[in-house]
């Protein structure tokens, strides 16, 4: 544990992780400020150490250069949570499946030890290390809280996949691609890396050799890892459960399942913990839930896809012709690969402010049946009408431009099906 108490501090931001930043700063009686804005100017007329900056504030900020000018370290407040952590960590980064993943390793590691959820799902790690009582730290990490570790040190790491995501925010595939390999940048030859084979492009993999051990998850044949053959999972050749044993059917979360397990072994979890904690999983809401259905039409909320590969991933599960709602907050993604891959795709109602750009890329891959729509209601009113088997809300967006969140999107949704009838 770290001994900040001889240093001055200043959290920026008080969010979800800034609060949690400054409650553990203040149980471990550091001294400290907490600044929400015109971080240059707090920063110049005061004598700070350290600044530990939350996710929300992106690394072009003014606070970075005026810090730089001052020579401030600036960490995230997850590498503050590293730095007063007594328990192993688990951590979890990539594009989709990170919460499902964190969740399912904490239930199946929770059959023996004493196991906290946090980071970038619930309450923030700083929080959580500073109270302490764990044995292990399961930990969602994001790319933004990434941008600014340094000596963060999980002793196990999961990379669930990679697509594009946040391109408005980092600028580049590339660098996002840099920023989720971070998460294995301080392990060592002691610490177990686990990476989807299914999910993750080889070009990804370029030029990366962490000193970890790897271990790879697929759902699409035989390998050394862990993978599913016919309705058996398996992990290192041995059986560790059957789809049977599974409270879910979608290929997706199949391999978050495989991703959690091998992670959960690595941390000593055995088979029969794995089964036990798989069994007591809860899906996520608003992934991929039934809402309901009319007259032989099916409408399905898919809220948290806030990204084209999770929308691809949900239409590839759907079976039947479909009418997807989508649509939302800019991310600068490519959106053209929803009219490549699915046949099933008959028409498109769009939402939000990605609305044109979304119909464009659907007229420039030869998909005529896209329609603008000013609010949600009127979108699902429509896909109703669409003579498809399904309908599903599916954005491949953030929500910000309508919305608080995805939740009081997906909320929304819900309300306007069973308003239809």
């Amino acid at each position: 544990m770290c001994n900040l108490s001889n240093i001055k501090i200043m959290v920026a931001g008080n969010g979800i992780s800034g609060k949690g930043a400054a409650f553990a700063l203040k149980k471990t009686g550091a001294c400290f400020n907490v600044c929400e804005g015109d971080f240059e100017r707090e920063i110049e007329k005061n004598d700070y150490s350290l600044i530990v900056v939350s996710p929300g504030i992106s690394s072009d900020s003014t606070l970075f250069s005026a810090a730089k000018s001052k020579n401030i370290p600036v960490i995230a407040e997850i590498e503050l949570g590293y730095l007063l952590n007594k328990g192993k960590i688990l951590a979890v980064t990539g594009t989709n499946g990170k919460t499902t993943v964190a969740k399912m390793a904490a239930l199946m590691l929770g059959e023996k030890h004493r196991v906290a959820l946090c980071g970038n799902i619930g309450r923030s790690f700083s929080e959580v290390a500073s109270l302490g009582g764990y044995e292990i730290a399961v930990v969602e990490v994001s790319s933004f809280q990434l941008e600014t570790v340094h000596k963060f040190h999980p002793d196990v790491a999961v990379l669930t996949n990679i697509s594009e995501d946040h391109l408005d925010r980092h600028g580049s595939m590339e660098r996002y691609i840099a920023l989720k390999k971070k998460i294995a940048e301080n392990m060592t030859s002691d610490d177990t890396l686990v990476l989807s084979q299914d999910g993750i492009p080889i070009k990804c993999l370029m030029n990366f050799s962490p000193e970890a051990k790897v271990v790879f998850a697929c759902v699409r044949g035989k390998i050394q890892g862990a993978y599913m053959e016919g309705d058996e999972f398996f992990l290192g050749g041995n059986k560790i459960a059957e789809k049977k044993d599974l409270p879910f059917t979608e290929r997706h979360n199949y391999e978050n399942f495989l991703l959690a397990a091998a992670a959960s072994s690595a941390m000593g979890a055995s088979a029969e913990e794995i089964r036990r904690g798989i069994a007591k999983f809860t899906p996520e809401k608003h992934r991929l839930c039934l809402v309901r259905e009319i007259g032989g039409v099916k409408f399905y909320d898919d809220s948290k896809a806030t990204n084209v590969a999770a929308t691809i991933a949900a239409l590839a599960e759907m079976k039947g012709s479909v009418c997807l709602i989508a649509g939302g907050s800019d991310k600068k993604c490519d959106f053209s690969q929803l009219f490549s891959t699915h046949s099933r795709l008959k028409q498109i109602n769009l939402i939000g402010e990605t609305g044109y750009k979304i119909r464009d890329a659907a007229y420039m891959n030869g998909f005529a049946e896209a329609k603008l729509f000013d609010d949600l209601e009127s979108a699902v009113k429509n896909a109703y009408k669409s003579g498809c088997d399904n309908v599903l809300f599916s954005p491949a967006c953030a929500s910000f431009d309508m919305f608080e969140n995805y939740s009081a999107r997906g909320e929304k949704f819900v309300e306007s099906v069973y308003a239809l009838v």
